[in-house]
């Protein structure tokens, strides 16, 4: 498969995501958040130990979805907060990734060919 197939599979799974997010998170604003990333960036990211220098943000297959609680107007900072919506995720492809199966990347959903998340 090459790359633009996938990030056409991935934008499509992107879209049946968010509409789930926002139809099961109740009380939630589902925000934008970052979808592609510069080498620069991902080096950068990485330099500080919050990110991988081979992220999958660079290839655009790769989203952060924040949510905002809209009671507190405050962003929600748990990953277990997102675990529904990651095995919602996860079910929509095989190669579909979550990063919350590794620990604080809750709103980190991927797809990888190679197990990235």
């Amino acid at each position: 498969m090459t790359k633009n197939e996938m990030q056409h599979i991935f934008f499509g799974n992107l879209a049946i995501l968010v509409r789930w997010m926002q139809e099961h998170y109740r009380g939630f604003w589902v925000v934008g958040g970052e979808l592609w990333r510069t080498p620069e960036q991902a080096r950068r990211n990485a330099d500080r130990g919050i990110g991988s220098g081979n992220s999958l943000h660079l290839e655009r297959l790769a989203i952060d979805i924040p949510m905002v609680d809209r009671e507190k107007k405050a962003l929600v900072t748990d990953s277990g907060f997102y675990r529904p919506a990651g095995e919602f995720w996860k079910s929509l492809h095989p190669m579909n990734r979550w990063g919350g199966d590794i620990p604080g990347d809750g709103n980190h959903f991927s797809m990888s060919p190679d197990g990235r998340i």
